[in-house]
């Protein structure tokens, strides 16, 4: 699969157990905290979000770093990402869950959610989010694709 396919795959967590190597999560976060200002388009007038926070990892190796956030008082959203290291992929996608989904929003430059997985800056391939509604709650995903996808077979 291209690179490029992979960022544009509805599910990543479906490509990524496709793949040869071992498929895992890696939780590095999950708490309220402070919202990032690339976030504020999407949740405008909030300091305070709930946030979790994975690597995706093939052989244990990290190979997309996700960011979730909903609103800290938001019971629907919380109870998704309350899945240890399950993926989201697996919550979103098992058909009992009902939401909308935008179109994907990608960019090729640095961005704030590598210093909050600690990467060494313009180390991403790309950044693609995508918000996801249920009624009238939100809960945006972040994906930053690492270059360490291309040892994985996922080419340019």
């Amino acid at each position: 699969m291209t690179l490029n396919d992979f960022i544009y795959a509805p599910s990543l967590t479906a490509v990524l157990k496709q793949n040869r190597a071992a498929f895992s999560v890696r939780p590095t976060f999950s708490d309220t905290t402070d919202i990032l200002p690339e976030e504020t388009d999407y949740f405008p007038d909030i300091s305070t979000i709930y946030a979790r926070e994975v690597l995706l990892c093939l052989d244990a190796t990290p190979v997309v770093a996700a960011r979730s956030i909903c609103l800290p008082s938001d019971a629907y959203w919380r109870e998704i990402l309350n899945c240890g290291t399950q993926s989201l992929g697996s919550r979103l996608f098992d058909g009992k869950t009902e939401w909308r989904r935008s179109d994907f929003t990608v960019v090729y430059q640095h961005c704030l959610l590598e210093q909050r997985f600690r990467l060494p800056e313009n180390k991403m391939i790309a950044l693609r989010t995508s918000l996801f509604e249920y009624k009238s709650q939100k809960l945006l995903l972040a994906e930053c694709f690492l270059p360490a996808l291309k040892a994985f077979g996922f080419d340019e």
